[in-house]
């Protein structure tokens, strides 16, 4: 019963920071879904006590998001200069077969005609073969050209990256910062969030700390 009402007061929660902060910060071909969802999950797992806890949150998130999105990106700019860079391999050979026939047909005797349904039916033929060029998958060295080619734009995007990562550690900084001077401290079934950067369990003032380097006579 105490699961079912933590469930229907994060899902307020939320809707009512949607409503004061407006929509999350998804775009058309993105999933809305799934955003909500990584915010409720960091709301679980973050359980925030007021409304400030709840804002550092959705800044954790949104900048989340933003990290999945650039690192995407990443991806789809390779892809998509392949793409684009067979496309111009495929014109240039197309027009140079084009060219070849046009040549050949303006230097025999057939009639007008004749000429013009046969190189016809040769173009026709080069487009497929075109087509056949830019169907398969592209291998490695394919993407190493295309990264090369695209550097400059995927170097942007590396930088937009790196600066939402910088916003998701403030974020969790400021969290518990402010838990720690709230009085409250982290939470101690809380996972880490970024591969061990805060630990779950708070060291014991009292106990002796064990130097990082040993001392001269140890």
């Amino acid at each position: 019963m105490s699961e079912m009402t933590n469930s229907t007061s994060t899902t307020s929660d939320l809707a009512r920071i949607e409503e004061l902060l407006g929509p999350p910060p998804v775009l058309s071909s993105e999933h809305a879904n799934s955003y909500k969802e990584l915010l409720a999950r960091l709301t679980d797992c973050l359980a925030p006590k007021d409304f400030v806890e709840q804002l550092l949150i959705k800044q954790l998130a949104d900048s989340t998001w933003e990290i999945k999105r650039y690192r995407r990106h990443e991806v789809l700019a390779i892809e998509r200069k392949t793409v684009r860079l067979r496309e111009m391999d495929a014109k240039r050979a197309k027009a140079i077969t084009v060219n070849r026939e046009q040549r050949g047909a303006a230097g025999n005797g057939d009639p007008p005609t004749e000429r013009l349904v046969a190189l016809q039916e040769k173009i026709d033929n080069a487009i497929k073969d075109v087509d056949a060029i830019i169907t398969p998958s592209a291998d490695e060295l394919e993407h190493a050209r295309a990264l090369n080619e695209s550097m400059d734009y995927y170097e942007r995007l590396d930088q937009l990256r790196t600066a939402a990562i910088a916003s998701q550690m403030l974020a969790l900084e400021a969290l518990e910062r402010y838990r720690t001077r709230s009085g409250r401290g982290r939470r101690k079934d809380s996972p880490n969030i970024l591969d061990a950067e805060f630990s779950d369990v708070q060291p014991d003032c009292n106990e002796a700390a064990t130097p990082l380097v040993p001392t001269k006579g140890r």
